[in-house]
């Protein structure tokens, strides 16, 4: 029990809202609590006191979960130091499966719990704009009340709530409509350089400026690698697409300063000639593509893909010749159909955050990208976010002590969560990757389309994922 009659009032419902949902009884006659600023988490209990020094608002609830972890000892002290200064989880909300409130406030929960800092809200065309009906029409936009709903919880939590959105291409979903036709390029990519373009994006950006608090914001503008080849090639001849991306990433820029809003975008634009080319070793950047990046960008480095650290490093050591500010994101398999990929994910996350820790890199998100219609339940990957929060305070194996924290947290044992990855699993090697989940379910037996795809031993491998899974069926709680 603890005695919270002391806490300052700016604390008092967040850490009431995680005691909840972490089951820490409050009560007068508990162990007091005393909280104060320190240059980094620890956590002391004592006889009669619980002793929590944090750096900032969010860790009072780390500080939290690892009272609960140790509740049973009659004293301890943890020292916690950071590893990695920010960490964000990135939730998709633009592939047909936009999160409720109450859903992404019972996420919220898991993240900060976790030791996760901001939210960033993948949304395309999902929030509402002021005279623009077709735009996230019938695809679950968030309304503007909605979003400041969601950032208010959030702020309980000391957690920060960014944007996210695209003002260059994959905005796919409303090229179906005619109102917008003029606005685009080729495929899903805006027709930059046109003024009507610019009022668009304006709109965009005005809207999220006026509605979320947070001066950050992701302005996207990834893998638009046909740019400059449709409509804007018919109107001004060929021109370089790097030249053409650089005018349009000033004009975006100069909206964000109007409304006073620190931009990031993701960086595969400037190392990629097309798919496939972002991570080529051998490519070297030129010091001409270097000098016309705008400075006040971050560029964020994206990669899910690869185990190693030196990889990793690799990378980071490119972009950290631009001068820019970089962020890195990693990933939490998820869209590889109805079951995702943890088992993967851990291996990467750790090369990638352990990279990161070793470079400077003190920025890190998260992303959980829904593609091909958002079919594992982001809750499916709270064992990578929950690795992730512990690498970030430099915990690097999945030990019996981050099992005992995840337990902690989801009332679920790891091992047993972690059977959720099983339909993908045909084999034991963790690089394996398989969407078997979707190409199973999806083959007519009768046509028999992917029967090429399947080995006379699956049947057993399955039988053996079934029998564990029997074996846990009431053991997942909330997550049954």
């Amino acid at each position: 029990m603890i005695n919270i009659n002391q806490l300052d009032s700016k604390y008092l419902e967040g850490f009431q809202l995680v005691a909840q949902k972490l089951g820490v009884k409050l009560n007068s006659k508990g162990l007091d609590l005393e909280v104060f600023l320190a240059p980094s988490l620890s956590v002391e209990k004592t006889k009669n006191q619980l002793k929590v020094g944090i750096s900032s608002h969010n860790e009072l609830y780390v500080a939290l979960r690892l009272y609960k972890e140790n509740k049973d000892k009659e004293t301890f002290k943890i020292d916690y130091p950071k590893k990695i200064k920010h960490l964000t989880f990135m939730l998709d909300a633009s592939r047909n499966a936009v999160a409720k409130v109450s859903t992404v406030k019972d996420f919220l929960l898991n993240l900060v719990i976790f030791g996760y800092d901001a939210l960033q809200l993948y949304t395309e065309d999902t929030f509402e704009m002021e005279d623009e009906p077709f735009f996230g029409y019938m695809r679950g936009a968030y309304t503007k009340e909605e979003l400041q709903t969601i950032e208010s919880f959030a702020e309980k939590l000391g957690m920060e709530l960014v944007p996210c959105i695209q003002t260059l291409a994959h905005l796919n979903a409303i090229t179906r409509y005619r109102q917008y036709g003029h606005l685009f390029d080729t495929l899903d990519i805006l027709l930059v350089g046109e003024d009507k373009t610019y009022a668009f994006i304006e709109k965009m950006i005005k809207t999220v400026a006026t509605t979320f608090k947070s001066k950050k914001i992701n302005i996207g503008m990834d893998e638009a690698y046909m740019l400059g080849r449709g409509k804007y090639l018919d109107k001004n001849g060929y021109q370089n697409r790097f030249d053409i991306m650089v005018k349009h990433l000033n004009k975006v820029l100069e909206i964000c300063r109007k409304y006073d809003l620190e931009p990031m975008m993701w960086s595969d634009m400037f190392f990629a000639s097309g798919w496939g080319d972002y991570y080529n070793k051998e490519k070297q950047i030129p010091q001409a593509t270097i000098d016309q990046v705008p400075k006040e960008v971050s560029l964020v480095y994206w990669d899910y893909y690869h185990t190693d650290i030196k990889h990793y490093e690799m990378m980071i050591e490119k972009h950290q010749q631009f001068n820019n500010p970089i962020v890195f994101a990693g990933g939490a398999w998820k869209w590889i159909g109805f079951t995702p990929d943890n088992r993967f994910s851990l291996k990467a996350n750790e090369a990638s955050m352990i990279a990161c820790a070793n470079k400077g890199v003190d920025s890190v998100i998260i992303t959980s990208w829904g593609d091909n219609g958002a079919e594992a339940s982001p809750f499916s990957i709270l064992p990578s976010l929950a690795y992730n929060g512990v690498l970030k305070y430099g915990h690097k194996q999945v030990d019996k002590a981050f099992k005992h924290s995840f337990k902690t947290v989801t009332g679920v044992d790891f091992d047993a969560f972690m059977l959720i990855d099983s339909a993908n699993q045909l084999t034991d090697d963790f690089r394996h990757k398989s969407t078997a989940n979707k190409h199973f379910l999806y083959n007519d037996i009768l046509i028999g389309l992917l029967d090429a795809s399947t080995e006379s031993h699956y049947p057993k491998i399955y039988d053996r994922h079934m029998r564990n899974m029997k074996k846990h069926m009431d053991d997942y709680g909330d997550y049954t």
